[in-house]
């Protein structure tokens, strides 16, 4: 393993690069799929379906994860490098719409696996004496996120939804070569044999055998489902008030952007006050989804991009250090992977759900609906967190 320093650039240039490649897969996801002919029930299907998948993947690796801890060496350059050819399948995808949307479905799936894969790096990491700034690493690839969408929205309002696969495999290249560096340079070795003795346990007796995660694992999915709604489905608001690709792009960018602050200036906060700091910021979400559902202009919603800022800013750092302070190393993984999985499973909700209310009723009233939601899932994942003690 290199010098801390090292470690500690690499992590930050994960993030640089893969939050640039979620601003494609993601922030411009419903923008580029309805340019194909796609429907918002066939949106939400696609979508949701990658995000189903993801969760079988996240599960079937996080005791394998925490069984050998050198495994990530191999599943990061493997999931990126698949990452930048499907990027380039979907330039070559145009005439097909079925191909389109396997490909979007696959690519997804991986860049959902690539984040579940960073924040249980970050925790072998610190496991293993490497203390990394994870609110500066996010913080930065926040940044990154808002640069690109600020760009690639001014690109495809000007030219064609087609760049967003242009774009994509330019971040997705970058995410690769890092991933290789990581390979020979970051990770740690695999677990001590007395440690890696017990990680047997499966992940849904982990967590039905610690009181509290369950009901965290479902405020979590509710959440996230109002999340994924919110975000993926910004655009039918911003056209529904004369926006714009280009509105889009602003709207993106001034989130990412706004979330940058708050998880540089609140990590080292997150690590002994991540229970409040997460509670914050789940009211906070809520708070965004009802400000997008009572929009007037586009004033209103460059406001819930703040607020989504704010919140996300703060969620991100405090739950990955929550749970941290709640697991051991030998379940590392698995319990990165509760959030993991529920925040996946919310999208699945949320996309399926909302994408085919869309074609029934306007966006404002099925915002307000996962606004509720988003207010029950708060309310569950605050009560969790008075709920479950630090392993031993």
């Amino acid at each position: 393993m290199r010098s801390g320093k090292a470690v500690k650039t690499a992590y930050a240039g994960l993030h640089v690069f893969y939050l640039a490649e979620v601003c494609m897969t993601a922030g411009f996801a419903v923008l580029f799929l309805s340019s194909r002919g796609l429907s918002n029930t066939g949106i939400g299907a696609v979508i949701a379906l990658s995000r189903l998948l993801s969760i079988f993947a996240v599960k079937m690796l996080s005791q394998r994860l925490d069984a050998d801890k050198s495994l990530l060496k191999n599943a990061f350059p493997a999931a990126a490098a698949l990452l930048l050819l499907l990027h380039g399948a979907l330039l070559f995808s145009g005439g097909s719409l079925l191909f389109t949307c396997l490909v979007f479905a696959v690519m997804s799936l991986l860049s959902g696996l690539c984040g579940s894969l960073l924040v249980i790096l970050y925790s072998d990491l610190d496991f293993s004496g490497i203390r990394i700034n994870f609110g500066l690493s996010r913080g930065l690839g926040s940044l990154s996120y808002t640069v690109v969408s600020y760009v690639a929205g001014r690109l495809v309002a000007l030219h064609s939804p087609e760049l967003v696969p242009v774009i994509g495999v330019i971040s997705a290249f970058g995410l690769f070569c890092i991933t290789l560096f990581i390979r020979r340079a970051l990770l740690p070795g695999p677990a001590d044999p007395e440690i890696t003795e017990k990680t047997g346990e499966k992940l849904i007796r982990y967590i039905n055998s610690r009181p509290g995660f369950g009901i965290l694992f479902f405020g979590i999915l509710l959440i996230y489902t109002a999340y994924f709604s919110g975000n993926s489905f910004a655009v039918n608001m911003i056209r529904s008030i004369g926006g714009s690709g280009k509105e889009l792009g602003v709207f993106n960018a001034l989130g990412a952007l706004i979330e940058v602050p708050f998880m540089i200036l609140f990590s080292k906060v997150s690590i002994k006050n991540s229970r409040l700091l997460l509670r914050a910021s789940l009211l906070l979400m809520t708070l965004k989804v009802l400000v997008l559902a009572l929009s007037q202009n586009m004033g209103w919603v460059y406001c819930a991009a703040v607020l989504q800022g704010a919140s996300y800013g703060l969620y991100t750092p405090a739950i990955v250090n929550y749970i941290k302070s709640r697991t051991s190393y030998a379940n590392a993984a698995k319990g990165q992977s509760v959030a993991s999985i529920a925040s996946s499973l919310g999208g699945v909700c949320g996309m399926l759900i909302t994408g085919r209310l869309l074609d029934l009723m306007p966006v404002k009233t099925v915002l307000l609906i996962m606004a509720a939601v988003s207010l029950a899932g708060a309310l569950a994942t605050w009560r969790a967190t008075g709920m479950i003690s630090p392993e031993e």
